[in-house]
Parts: structure tokens; sequence; C-alpha cells
């Protein structure tokens, strides 16, 4: 889905987590999920639009979208996003902590929620991020 960030430990996260299929099963069907990997969290408007070059006369499309906040300033979480259980909520909230470091992540907070298996999750994203490929028999296999 990324090849253009094939040595990307930040891309690498994106996919892995994405991949789990109670994720991939929610996000899929967005449009924009391969410019904007987590846009499928919030509700948005897409505002995309069409634009002429000047020098060719052809006609092209510029991909872009407006992210709703609310009165606070915060993203409104879609519906997917809160579809999720609360667990799988803190391991997209982790994912995107760890590719643009955007949000109010809170490890303790995973940590009362997951369940062992969410846990290994847990620790195999860090490994990938930190681009370790085994730590204690903990072993990462990435292709």
């Amino acid at each position: 889905m990324y090849p253009h960030a094939r040595n990307d430990k930040e891309y690498h996260v994106v996919a892995y987590i994405l991949a789990l299929p109670d994720i991939y099963n929610r996000c899929i069907s967005d449009s924009f999920l391969k410019t904007y990997p987590f846009l499928w969290t919030v509700k948005y408007k897409d505002t995309s639009y069409f634009e002429t070059d000047e020098e060719t006369g052809q006609e092209y499309q510029v991909i872009d979208c407006e992210v709703e906040v609310d009165e606070e300033g915060k993203e409104i979480r879609s519906e997917a996003y809160y579809q999720l259980s609360s667990g799988y909520r803190k391991l997209v909230d982790l994912a995107t902590n760890l590719f643009n470091r955007h949000n109010d992540f809170n490890l303790m907070d995973a940590l009362e929620t997951w369940d062992d298996a969410l846990f290994k999750v847990f620790l195999q994203v860090v490994l990938i991020r930190k681009g370790n490929r085994e730590i204690n028999g903990l072993a990462i296999h990435i292709e």
C-alpha cells in the first residue's frame, strides 16, 4: 500500500496497525488512505478540486480535505473509529503518535486497556518503530 516507504519505519508502523483485521475492515474504504493513513479516524469533508496546468492545458485533481473540529478545536472522531473496541482505538492512537506525534496518546491508559494479545501488538509496533528486528526472542519480520 505504501511502496514509496519501503525503508520508512513510520510507514511500517502504519502498515502493521492498519493490517489488523478489526482496523483494516473499518478503514479500507477510505479514498484518502494512501495519502492520509489516519484520516479515516476523524470526520472530514472532501475538498478536492480540479486545476488546469497553464503550460499543458491538462486538467488534474488536487486531493485535499478539511477535518471537522469541535468548539474546542479538537478533531471530531469518525464513526469507524468509535466502532473499534477501546483497546484497538488505543492501538490506532499509538500508531498515529509513532507516525507523526500528532495526538495525545496516553501509555498508562492504553496499558490498563490492552489484554495480552493487544499488548504483544504494542511491543511489536514499538520494535518496528525503533527499527529492531528482535529483542529477547520477540522477532519482527518485515518484507
